[in-house]
């Protein structure tokens, strides 16, 4: 799935590059949560491009209303790159 969506002729990327602590390091598709709920705010790219690590959850947050958890990324990380192993076999 391509996380690319065009808007107003511009081409708009909805993914996050994970860099964690046991040096594993990939992208995150999050376009498939682009239109749903709360993450509808994201229509609006500035605000997708606020986001941050939340100091006292240790999620990844654009407010108090968006936050994702970092271990359930960190799982579609590994997911990800097995998947991509599995791919090219």
């Amino acid at each position: 799935m391509d996380s690319r969506q065009e808007h107003a002729g511009m081409t708009i990327c909805f993914s996050l590059n994970i860099h964690s602590i046991s040096y594993r390091t990939g992208q995150i598709d999050l376009s498939s949560l682009n239109e749903k709920g709360v993450f509808k705010a994201w229509n609006n790219y500035e605000k997708f491009k606020s986001v941050y690590i939340d100091k006292e959850t240790k999620s990844i947050a654009w407010d108090r209303n968006i936050e994702l958890d970092t271990n359930n990324l960190y799982l579609q990380l590994i997911e990800n790159r097995l998947n991509n192993r599995r791919a090219k076999s």
